[in-house]
């Protein structure tokens, strides 16, 4: 199956989950754009939680049915204001 040999799906994330997740990309990437002249690039290991090591902890900004989060807004609207700063 997808989830591998007899594996459930996890639990979808809890909304404060998902709300903390976002604040805390935010702020790193508010961080991140700050700091841009001595950064090269941001990796993040994997694209969805379906697919990430950590995918009970949901860390990416992708979930497992590759729709977007709100982690990924606070991405692009840390980035946004990062550029006009």
């Amino acid at each position: 199956g997808q989830f591998g040999r007899g594996q459930a799906p996890p639990e979808p994330p809890s909304p404060e989950l998902l709300a903390a997740q976002a604040e805390a990309y935010g702020k790193l990437f508010a961080i991140f754009m700050r700091q841009r002249a001595a950064i090269d690039r941001v990796t993040f290991w994997g694209v969805n939680d379906r697919r990430s090591w950590r995918r009970t902890r949901y860390p990416l900004a992708f979930d497992a049915e590759y729709q977007p989060k709100p982690a990924l807004q606070a991405i692009i609207d840390a980035v946004s204001r990062g550029k006009r700063a």
